[in-house]
């Protein structure tokens, strides 16, 4: 895959949910709403799944993006991952026996500016259209995929950068475990957008006091993974490809 030779490098970040922008970006955006971080950087709210990806990476090429970057949070597959490591994958495996690899060239430089600053994973991500909720399905997945992670969006962002040949790179937090099961309420609770709606979410913690300790371990492990994103957007502030940390 190409790299563009573009003086002034724009990279399109796609995100998932409200909470992952907040490493980048204290602005509140809709669905489908992008917004110019600084002179480097385009940021999509994309909302989940791959559906909703494919079209949050399509509006940043349009809107002048030279690269596409999927940023935000992912599920262990491998127990050998924490709360917080960081999956900078050199691959994507969609689910269905494909593989997308990243920008060679995009992955070494963020490597070598990471390591040491995260716990650095290199391994496939695997990216579904479907949440990896219980321990039983993610067991299921380590098991068939050469991947230690999970998410919903990277297979998707990778697919329209290589229809555009433009370069891609994933960057994802682990927010839960392998051994952690979502909670029920919470899924019930998630919108289309990656929104809590914490009325649903009370009434299922009424009916169900005994899953209020996951539901806070859950809200806790996310910080930790948002923290890292944080982190990471901190020490590439000076890559050409991602651009200063975000005053937004």
């Amino acid at each position: 895959m190409r790299e563009n030779r573009l003086s002034t490098f724009v990279a399109g970040l796609v995100v998932a949910l409200p909470g992952e922008c907040r490493s980048l970006t204290r602005r509140r955006l809709a669905r489908g709403e992008c917004l110019r971080l600084d002179e480097r950087r385009l940021l999509c709210l994309a909302g989940i799944g791959q559906g909703s990806a494919r079209r949050a990476a399509v509006r940043l090429l349009e809107a002048g993006a030279h690269g596409l970057l999927s940023w935000g949070c992912a599920g262990a597959l491998s127990p050998a991952l924490g709360v917080g490591a960081l999956c900078l994958p050199t691959a994507i495996l969609d689910g269905a026996g494909g593989s997308v690899p990243v920008s060679a060239p995009w992955h070494e430089r963020a490597r070598a500016s990471l390591g040491g600053h995260v716990e650095l994973h290199i391994d496939p991500l695997l990216s579904i259209d479907r949440i990896a909720a219980s321990t039983e399905y993610k067991r299921a997945l380590a098991t068939r995929f050469a991947a230690t992670a999970v998410d919903m969006e990277s297979a998707a962002v990778a697919t329209v950068a290589g229809e555009a040949q433009v370069p891609f790179l994933a960057v994802r937090a682990i927010a839960d475990r392998a051994s952690t099961a979502l909670p029920g309420a919470v899924l019930r609770a998630t919108n289309a957008e990656g929104t809590v709606d914490l009325g649903t979410l009370f009434r299922h913690g009424v009916l169900d006091p005994a899953g209020w300790p996951s539901l806070i371990r859950l809200a806790r492990d996310f910080r930790i993974a948002v923290r890292t994103l944080s982190v990471v957007a901190r020490q590439l502030a000076d890559d050409p490809l991602l651009g200063p940390t975000s005053r937004v």
